[in-house]
């Protein structure tokens, strides 16, 4: 009697402090939905953007318990609803006369082509169709079991920063001019934080305080002046490594648009676009081993030690980049901005047989 009475208890408590288990979602009608929620044609506006994901969020993270388990492919979705419906919130705002946007006609444009990118992806993945070298590593780091979610969630973040947001500007074409907008925009995620670390919590059960932490190096903390040192800058930023990695996303912007204007004095323009695409995957490669160092250590040691190993952490990355900046990449080419990968993914895989 006493050894039930006791494994009761053990069970109640083991439910109490672990998450739902995790799994890709094998139901073909969810798997419809996500793929018309995700398909080229389904986003018209930010207001469809910012729904889609919403719904998108709530059918990995088994929002409605329908199903008892959670799709780790969603990480990413949990906060970028989060920012979307945030950046929905601050363009009405100014359309209504009370927000800080100067253009934001422009402000629309490039949040729902950066939106698109993603919802690109994740459609690519679910049908076998075309994933960038980026997300394709996002889904692959989602299926595998020894993933942390924030990993995984910083995966999603580092491609869609330093590759994906690129490409929306010169979608967008946006100008110089749109770049106080564009600062402006990334601001207000910060007090977005509590929300995404409780949806975290909610959904996967991210302890609180090592979101908390990994968020505050990411998107609050100077740590940003650092990257700069990756490629021999000499400017300096005081911004956190969110804004910083925005930041050098507009500049490669700006030089894109140079290179592709046609006037007689751009030297080299395809060399010198390769050139910068290969310090833009160099980059998100960066930014990649910083996140993943220190969410090892945090979690295998303490969040105190992956603090003070964060000079640590980035000296490690400066002293191996040089040599991976001149690897020859999975794929190269001068043909888009975004290098799809036309194998596809399988979009059944069964954690448990991994």
């Amino acid at each position: 009697m006493n050894k039930l009475f006791y494994l009761i208890l053990l069970s109640i408590f083991v439910i109490s402090i672990q998450a739902k288990p995790i799994a890709f979602i094998q139901d073909q009608e969810l798997l419809n939905r996500l793929i018309d929620l995700s398909a080229p044609n389904s986003i018209q506006s930010m207001e469809d953007l910012d729904e889609n994901v919403a719904e998108i969020k709530s059918i990995f993270g088994d929002q409605d318990d329908l199903r008892g388990f959670v799709d780790p492919r969603g990480a990413f979705a949990t906060i970028y609803q989060v920012t979307t419906s945030k950046g929905l919130a601050s363009i009405l705002e100014t359309e209504n006369g009370q927000g800080e946007f100067h253009d934001p006609a422009m402000v629309r444009c490039f949040a729902v082509e950066f939106g698109k990118l993603y919802l690109d992806n994740l459609h690519g993945h679910l049908t076998g169709g075309p994933v960038s070298k980026g997300w394709r590593s996002y889904y692959r780091m989602a299926a595998d079991k020894d993933m942390h979610i924030l990993q995984i969630m910083g995966a999603g973040a580092n491609v869609h920063i330093n590759i994906d947001l690129t490409a929306a500007l010169q979608t967008c074409e946006a100008s110089k001019d749109f770049k106080d907008d564009f600062m402006q925009a990334g601001k207000p995620l910060v007090e977005e934080i509590p929300t995404m670390a409780e949806d975290l919590k909610a959904i996967y059960g991210v302890d609180h305080k090592l979101t908390y932490a990994l968020f505050n190096m990411y998107f609050v903390g100077a740590a940003g002046n650092v990257i700069f040192k990756l490629f021999g800058m000499e400017k300096g930023s005081s911004y956190a490594i969110f804004q910083t990695l925005r930041w050098l996303g507009f500049k490669n912007h700006k030089i894109l648009t140079r290179l592709h204007d046609g006037k007689w004095y751009t030297i080299a323009p395809h060399a010198r676009e390769a050139l910068l695409r290969k310090r833009m995957d160099t980059l998100w490669g960066a930014s990649n081993f910083v996140l993943n160092k220190w969410i090892h250590i945090a979690q295998n040691e303490s969040i105190d030690r992956a603090e003070d190993q964060l000079d640590n952490i980035f000296k490690d990355v400066i002293k191996n980049i040089g040599r991976n900046f001149f690897k020859r990449g999975e794929q190269e080419g001068t043909s888009s901005l975004i290098d799809l990968d036309p194998t596809p993914d399988n979009r059944l895989i069964d954690l448990d047989n991994l």
